[in-house]
């Protein structure tokens, strides 16, 4: 799509300056990109219409030098930069371009040195939802001057409506949301839940941040601009029989009709008491009638290191160094698992090299259960799982789930990466094993973004989803 002219941009300028709107936002595939973009800030400036103009922008454009200054010169009050993840491996994959994360850590950097305000935009999805309250933490602690952040959802259109996969389940991101904006609160971080993001009812604790619930409970519009702004996205979301009886029904839009089509509107669960909190208030419990939205364990997990050796070799193991090809000894693994339990640990996470080639690997799992373990988990390549009678006696004595390692849908990629042949079709038939065994709600896979990948890790996932795994991490 060619770029809008200018001419055709002033006009629009001059069609909001006469709505009376304060505000004005230059948005729109990558505005920086656009050669007059300066030209129109400074003419939306010039008229005196707009207390602030705003660009939205991947920021990667003014890590040149004058770039950033001019973005002040020429009247541009503020800036919201698209960052989707706080490492730059994930970053670029979803993206879809090396060195994209680099040089937009730079551009907000520069926008920053050059005194224009920058709050940052994360569009939540698959891939990066599990790591969001890391994200926060990342921005509390790297990029300090940032005050605000707002938490979008994938919606499933544009290039996300040819791969719904990319889209989570809300009821799935729920927690890590609530916890996001908890993390946000606690670091002096604005955050927003806004009308691309999720329905209130799945912000049990942080209403605060949701767009909707903001403006119903400030009275920042009027019912009337309610209804219009209802109607306006009523061509695009909907909602379910059971949202009448919920609290926010006034002021809540629903689900996008694309996302219903994918999941359904069954997890929407009207919220039945006022429960809304704000900056600074503690929170409390779930609102009644509507469940807390949280699939993980909610008591305290253990890892305990029991190998120091693996079958694979990969090139990027981050444990390379602690491989001494020896196992940890049956009463050292005893001791942790016991103690772990001792202090209130309830899950167990069995870890370490290959976890499950250690000759005692069985005995592990029972000596947890016998303790007390409510649920016992391992990391593995799952090479070991390929043989079925392995996985059934796994399971017999206790092992609840597994977080299996496959670096790609295609086979010299991932034997490259692990440097062993053949231990792509050793994994793959560990994870249907673990799948008809342990069930696909018991399996996470995980998949290493390296060179070897980055270029085709894209095309994996939906691979990954035709075998059967619903839960993916990058990393």
């Amino acid at each position: 799509m060619p770029d809008r002219s200018v001419g055709e941009v002033r006009r629009e300028i001059d069609e909001i300056a006469e709505q009376s709107t304060p505000a004005i936002t230059f948005s729109g595939g990558e505005p920086s990109l656009h050669k007059g973009l300066f030209e129109l800030s400074s003419y939306a400036a010039e008229s005196g219409n707009f207390e602030t103009i705003s660009l939205q922008t991947n920021a990667m454009a003014f890590r040149k030098k004058g770039m950033a200054g001019r973005m002040k010169d020429n009247g541009f009050t503020d800036v919201l930069v698209a960052l989707h993840a706080h490492t730059a491996a994930l970053s670029d994959f979803l993206t879809q371009t090396r060195g994209a994360w680099a040089q937009t850590i730079e551009g907000i950097h520069a926008i920053d040195a050059a005194g224009v305000p920058v709050s940052l935009n994360i569009v939540v999805n698959a891939f990066n939802f599990r790591r969001l309250p890391d994200y926060i933490e990342f921005v509390s602690e790297r990029l300090p001057f940032v005050k605000a952040v707002t938490i979008s959802v994938a919606n499933p259109d544009g290039r996300a409506r040819a791969n719904p996969w990319i889209v989570p389940r809300y009821s799935e991101i729920a927690p890590l949301l609530v916890e996001a904006h908890t993390v946000c609160r606690d670091r002096g971080i604005t955050s927003f839940n806004p009308d691309c993001g999720v329905p209130a009812c799945f912000m049990g604790g942080v209403e605060f941040a949701c767009s909707e619930f903001i403006r119903g409970t400030e009275g920042q519009l009027s019912k009337s601009d309610h209804n219009i702004i209802i109607e306006t996205s009523g061509a695009h979301k909907t909602k379910s029989s059971v949202c009448s009886e919920c609290i926010h029904d006034p002021i809540c839009y629903g689900v996008w009709k694309a996302y219903a089509d994918i999941y359904g509107v069954g997890e929407l669960t009207p919220v039945k008491n006022d429960v809304a909190s704000v900056p600074g208030t503690p929170q409390g419990e779930p609102p009644l009638g509507r469940p807390a939205h949280d699939a993980r364990p909610t008591g305290q997990t253990v890892s305990v290191r029991i190998s120091g050796t693996c079958n694979n070799g990969c090139v990027f193991c981050p444990e390379a160094g602690e491989m001494d090809g020896s196992f940890v000894a049956r009463t050292e693994v005893e001791k942790e698992i016991s103690e772990g339990r001792v202090n209130g640990a309830d899950f167990l996470n069995l870890v370490g090299g290959e976890p499950a080639i250690h000759p005692d690997f069985f005995h592990f799992i029972r000596y947890a259960k016998s303790i007390g373990y409510k649920q016992v988990s391992v990391v593995t390549n799952g090479r070991m799982f390929s043989y079925r009678t392995f996985c059934r006696e796994a399971a017999d004595a206790g092992l609840d789930r597994a977080s299996v390692s496959l670096h790609s849908h295609i086979s010299h990629i991932h034997d490259g990466v692990t440097r062993v042949k053949n231990s792509f079709s050793q994994s793959v038939r560990g994870i249907s094993n673990i799948l008809n065994i342990l069930g696909p709600q018991n399996i996470i896979l995980k998949a290493k973004i390296c060179d070897a990948n980055a270029q085709t890790l894209h095309l994996s996932i939906p691979e990954f989803k035709k075998m059967g795994i619903d839960k993916i991490e990058l990393w």
